[in-house]
């Protein structure tokens, strides 16, 4: 509506400049300031498209006022600012008339399913959140949520689909530490940029990493092992499954003084496979996926990389606690979008699953598993995500890890 207000105007008031100009001229603009952040509410591209075009009017009239002098006076044009007023009012109206279907989009979302692309198979936790999250949401907005678990190349796949859909808030992507803090870091000529490319839009969760050795390991702590590892006088043999726990594992090395040995598995059951086995001294997997066994007794977790403990396991200690205090890492779960997806639809989608999450269903659910639940905002999910691939890089520098 507001644009087409807008547009009405502008082509009425083109009309009377093109036949009485001076008449055009005189005539105060009415362009009123409540116009402005009526459009910033329908979305970024309206806001910059008006500012920018005021501001490109203002300064070209002001570098050209003495070549088109001659061209005023035929007019009889003695003041130049009502002119640049009128020529504002009718670029903003361009511009308004633009992004036309940008606001329409944004009143009217969501107005199908929503498809959200996550880049692991199914059963992993940022799969199980999704897909929780999103069937909590389809109830609360009344539209699918569908979740398309698009596996391969450490997350790229499910990446690029996404960068290369439109940007209307239909294609949604369970970004990870992985997807957008890690491969940053470790892959070489990465097909996009993961800050540039996409926008956050809400964490799920946190979930610290845990050193795991086998229950009747001789090694009670992470000093231990260090300890024992150091006394061998061999490199550690350290069980991953991904380029974010291998940054962590040259993380210790660092910190520690030791070497490092990582080998890579397919995934976190199968390190802990060989961890149980005796195959290899030590692993490091993720929080949840290790709890249930650690649980059993089938073994042991010698530390965990969170702030602070864990309610779940509350024997087990922290880094900070074991004489490293600013090792603290967290693998994320998060939902993304396009870079140039309208404010009021990223807006939505937040509220959206702020509510949801905060739902007594969705209480319950992370009360049942063993992250840490914190509320950013977009703004504060971007700077995070910025800052953890900034750690990541400096270790990887430190430990002669290249883009590979």
């Amino acid at each position: 509506g507001c644009a087409q207000t807008l547009l009405v105007s502008a082509i009425s008031r083109a009309k009377d400049a093109l036949t009485n100009p001076r008449t055009f001229i005189q005539t105060p603009c009415r362009l009123k300031q409540r116009t402005l952040p009526r459009l910033h509410a329908s979305g970024h591209v309206v806001e910059i498209g008006c500012r920018l075009f005021l501001i490109l009017c203002r300064i070209s009239f002001a570098l050209t006022i003495r070549l088109i002098g001659q061209t005023l006076s035929v007019c009889k044009v003695r003041n130049v600012e009502k002119l640049v007023k009128k020529l504002s009012f009718l670029a903003i109206a361009g511009i308004a008339l633009l992004a036309q279907p940008f606001i329409a989009a944004a009143q009217g979302y969501p107005a199908k399913p929503l498809r959200v692309l996550v880049p692991f198979a199914s059963g992993s936790g940022a799969d199980g959140n999704t897909r929780f999250y999103g069937e909590l949401l389809s109830k609360l907005w009344g539209q699918g949520v569908v979740v398309d678990n698009r596996p391969g190349g450490s997350g790229v796949v499910a990446a690029m689909a996404v960068k290369n859909a439109a940007p209307d808030g239909y294609t949604l992507l369970t970004a990870t530490t992985s997807t957008t803090s890690v491969n940053p870091v470790v892959i070489k000529d990465l097909p996009y940029d993961a800050i540039k490319d996409f926008r956050p839009v809400i964490l799920f969760n946190l979930a610290p990493t845990v050193f795991l050795v086998r229950s009747s390991s001789p090694n009670k702590t992470i000093k231990d092992l260090i300890d024992s590892t150091k006394k061998s006088g061999t490199p550690l043999t350290l069980g991953v499954y991904s380029a974010g726990y291998e940054l962590v594992g040259a993380w210790l090395g660092i910190v520690s003084g030791l070497s490092i040995n990582p080998v890579m598995y397919k995934g976190a059951s199968a390190v802990m496979i060989d961890v149980i086995g005796g195959q290899i001294p030590a692993g490091i997997t993720d929080f949840a996926g290790a709890v249930p066994l650690i649980k059993e007794g089938r073994q042991r977790a010698l530390v965990i990389t969170a702030d602070a403990r864990h309610p779940v396991l509350p024997d087990v200690p922290t880094m900070k606690e074991s004489g490293y205090a600013d090792f603290v890492s967290y693998s994320y779960s998060s939902i993304f979008v396009r870079s140039e997806t309208p404010d009021a639809i990223v807006n939505k989608l937040y509220e959206g699953f702020s509510s949801v999450m905060a739902s007594p269903e969705g209480r319950a659910y992370q009360a049942s598993r063993p992250a840490v639940i914190v509320n950013y905002t977009p703004k504060e999910l971007r700077a995070f995500v910025i800052a953890e691939s900034e750690r990541f890089r400096k270790i990887a520098q430190v430990a002669g890890i290249k883009p590979r």
